[in-house]
């Protein structure tokens, strides 16, 4: 049996593309112009492509600024300044306690309370353990404490026991004139020195 004869391979050529055909037209869309380069497309294959006006885009907001390290405790250090300057313009600490003597004392009717246990030299050193008198006279059964505004007497109730009274300055000063001689002013409005005279009993 004979084998089939070979065919000759023709050599390959490119098509030639007729000048107005669909092929001539996919050519010239495929030519890149003379001096534009691919490289640096402005949008590589696969990329999204912005239509938003650069004009109409939002400002970037800046960062905050953190308060500097000396600023931080300026505001406390200012409160704090200004709350010290009001205590201390409230007082100098020696107003009498009518209200911690009421708290710790039995009422027995207007600035009177009792004491039923304790004599009076223990009571005395009790309210000033709490508010500090400005001075003391201890004479017999009676001491007299002085404040600014008010003296403060305890005195012996009965055989056992305190009474405490509270009067303002000038009417303290009228009722214990002959237990405080010239010790301490005989005015309120002199009451605010360091004013001691001689008088009877003792001091602290």
């Amino acid at each position: 049996m004979r084998g089939l004869p070979r065919l000759a391979r023709r050599p390959h050529r490119p098509a030639r593309l007729a000048p107005g055909g669909r092929g001539h037209r996919l050519e010239h869309l495929a030519r890149v112009p003379a001096g534009r380069s691919t490289r640096h497309h402005p949008h590589p294959a696969g990329g999204t492509v912005s239509t938003t006006d650069p004009t109409q885009r939002r400002p970037q907001r800046r960062p905050l600024r953190r308060p500097r390290r000396g600023a931080r405790g300026a505001l406390p250090a200012a409160v704090l300044a200004s709350v010290l300057l009001l205590s201390g313009c409230g007082g100098d600490g020696h107003q009498a306690p009518r209200g911690w003597i009421g708290e710790h004392y039995r009422y027995q009717s207007h600035d009177v309370y009792l004491d039923p246990a304790d004599p009076p030299v223990t009571v005395a050193d009790e309210i000033e353990g709490n508010t500090p008198a400005k001075d003391r006279i201890v004479d017999g059964d009676l001491v007299l404490l002085r404040y600014d505004d008010d003296i403060v007497a305890v005195q012996a109730d009965g055989t056992r026991g305190s009474r405490i009274d509270i009067d303002d300055y000038n009417s303290g000063m009228t009722r214990y004139s002959s237990r405080v001689g010239n010790r301490w002013p005989q005015s309120q409005h002199r009451s605010g020195g360091d004013f001691r005279g001689g008088g009877p009993g003792s001091g602290k």
